[in-house]
């Protein structure tokens, strides 16, 4: 692809990967949620390992409980 046409094409394909990228990070969080809790983790601790790992606020890991 040359230089010129990756120009044009990146601000619209941009927008559509950060897009994917942001719903691939959620499916992974929520997957490790489900995991934790299988392995009888409590929520608490549920919490503070996904604010460890994906280095989310509270307000933002209380979301995937």
């Amino acid at each position: 692809m040359s230089e010129e046409l990756l120009e044009i094409v990146k601000p619209i394909i941009e927008p559509q990967i950060l897009l994917r990228e942001q719903n691939a990070l959620e499916k992974g969080i929520q997957g490790a949620v489900g995991i934790l809790r299988n392995f009888g983790r409590k929520e608490d601790e549920i919490k503070s390992i996904i604010m460890q790992t994906y280095s989310l606020t509270d307000k933002d890991a209380s979301n995937y409980l």
